[in-house]
């Protein structure tokens, strides 16, 4: 994957993936949209956070997502973004994980974007990140989080942090991760190729 069309603008991000036991819809649309939105202008990582340290994600409904790597072994690794897709307990395993921590806190500290949907806020908390943050996540999770500010948003921006609320809002969010990729341009092209307001 060093290139990907001679169109498209290089950018290295990377997207953690857990088990979920969670619908497929919901799979689908926090994860694949979001990927396929982005890999139209992006090259994207994606890494798994299994307990086996296996490769393959697999929805409760038996949708499977063939993750690149492993979350360990990008650390030490510098991302212009890290996105985290919601689901239980996909969710779970990524807030007990302390590879996602490390990896959170260090795009942070590298001035990257770090999102978030669905219930994956939950997550981030784990990560410490939250204090101070207006966030939004999937209504009822905020119950599990500590820390932030909940404001119930489709998608909510506070600084370097970017929430959205569940699958109804995957593909909004995808255009606003490019955006805030500084990739507004090629944002608005492809809404349009896909028939959607941007």
């Amino acid at each position: 994957g060093e290139k990907v069309t001679e169109e498209s603008v290089i950018t290295d991000n990377i997207t953690l993936f857990a088990h979920w036991k969670h619908d497929t819809f919901i799979f689908n649309e926090n994860s694949t949209l979001l990927y396929d939105a982005q890999t139209k202008t992006v090259y994207g990582l994606s890494a798994s956070v299994t307990e086996d340290g296996s490769l393959p994600v697999i929805s409760s409904h038996g949708a499977c997502m063939l993750a690149d790597t492993r979350a360990a072994s990008c650390l030490g690794q510098q991302y212009d973004l890290v996105y985290l897709p919601g689901g239980m307990p996909g969710t779970a395993n990524l807030a007990l994980s302390q590879d996602v921590k490390n990896l959170v806190n260090k795009e942070l500290e590298n001035q990257g974007v770090v999102a978030a949907i669905c219930a994956a806020p939950i997550a981030l908390d784990a990560a410490g990140v939250l204090d101070g943050v207006k966030y939004t996540c999937y209504p009822g999770c905020e119950k599990q989080i500590s820390n932030g500010e909940y404001t119930g948003a489709r998608i909510q921006i506070s600084g370097a942090i970017i929430t959205g609320c569940g699958p109804g809002v995957a593909a909004e969010m995808a255009f606003e991760l490019l955006r805030a990729l500084g990739l507004a341009d090629k944002a608005a092209s492809i809404a349009a190729s896909m028939q959607m307001k941007f």
